[in-house]
């Protein structure tokens, strides 16, 4: 069972060379040469098997592709909108009744 969790990058450029190395080590373990943007290359391997995907089989799947193609779309659209508001995330704001 693996633990995953989310952390912005000031959080994970604020943090030591050592604890960033441990923060990369379980995804570049299982994900070597995959860039971590590229959700449709992640998803494709993930759906054909690294293997699969290394000997390329996604490409006799047109569906599968547009399915690749959709979860990249997806993926860049809520990195955008997560950068376009994480200021506004780290704000400390305090309500007092």
């Amino acid at each position: 069972l693996a633990l995953t969790y989310a952390i912005s990058y000031a959080d994970y450029a604020s943090l030591p060379e050592t604890m960033q190395a441990i923060v990369e080590e379980p995804f570049s373990s299982y994900y070597q040469g995959f860039d971590r943007l590229d959700a449709r290359s992640l998803y494709l391997a993930y759906h054909e098997g690294y293997s699969g995907f290394k000997k390329k089989t996604y490409r006799k799947k047109p569906w599968l592709i547009k399915v690749a193609d959709r979860v990249q779309t997806r993926s860049t659209k809520y990195q955008q909108q997560y950068w376009g508001c994480a200021k506004e995330l780290k704000k400390k704001r305090f309500f007092f009744f």
